[in-house]
């Protein structure tokens, strides 16, 4: 799992606009976990688009099918939490170590 830095990113000095780095660290968690997704998962960008369609559901015979495998939901779980890491990591550097 990779922990990437934004544009204004870990470098960014302490003394630039707050508000603005803060921005700018939440809005690229979202490209970043898609990215890191598609990495883990082997998948494209649109199969991961079309996997957030999918939804557990019972077959004409009764069977339950899982939207995921237990390997995938593995990967998304791990992938999930390097993103929680991550911003953890942001606020620490912005405001010291969190509560």
């Amino acid at each position: 799992m990779k922990l990437r830095d934004t544009p204004l990113g870990r470098n960014a000095p302490r003394n630039e606009n707050l508000l603005l780095a803060i921005h700018t660290e939440l809005s690229a968690a979202p490209v970043l976990f898609r990215e890191d997704v598609c990495e883990e998962c082997g998948w494209s960008r649109p199969t991961l688009y079309r996997k957030m369609q999918v939804k557990d559901h019972i077959n004409k015979n009764g069977k339950l099918i899982l939207a995921f495998n237990s390997e995938e939901e593995g990967k998304l779980k791990a992938v999930f939490k390097a993103q929680i890491d991550w911003l953890e990591g942001c606020y620490e550097k912005y405001f010291g170590t969190s509560e």
